[in-house]
């Protein structure tokens, strides 16, 4: 595996990473009455560290690196909306599984 391919791996764990710290926020705030096992300390500020320090990593990261993302990031979404079209419920006009009605 060349540095290429480890630097893109790098930015789909950073991307994920970012959707993580944002959703601790949310959740937080949205339902701040469910029972966690484990808290985050300083919830607005650990999250957001952790998002600046990865976007700072991610503006370092070749051209290159962003054009494969964009390429397959339309390559999935394609697929994903493709098969979603033929699989709808909505659109073939099926009851929807597990329904009784």
């Amino acid at each position: 595996m060349g540095q290429t391919e480890s630097r893109e791996g790098g930015h789909l764990i950073k991307t994920k990473q970012k959707i993580a710290l944002l959703d601790i926020i949310y959740l937080r705030r949205s339902d701040a009455q469910v029972a966690r096992p484990f808290r985050t300390p300083a919830v607005p500020v650990v999250p957001l560290l952790g998002m600046g320090f990865s976007i700072l990593l991610m503006v370092f990261l070749p051209w290159e690196t962003w054009l494969r993302l964009i390429v397959w990031l339309v390559i999935g979404l394609g697929l994903y909306f493709a098969y979603g079209r033929r699989h709808s419920v909505l659109l073939n006009g099926e009851a929807p599984r597990g329904s009784t009605g």
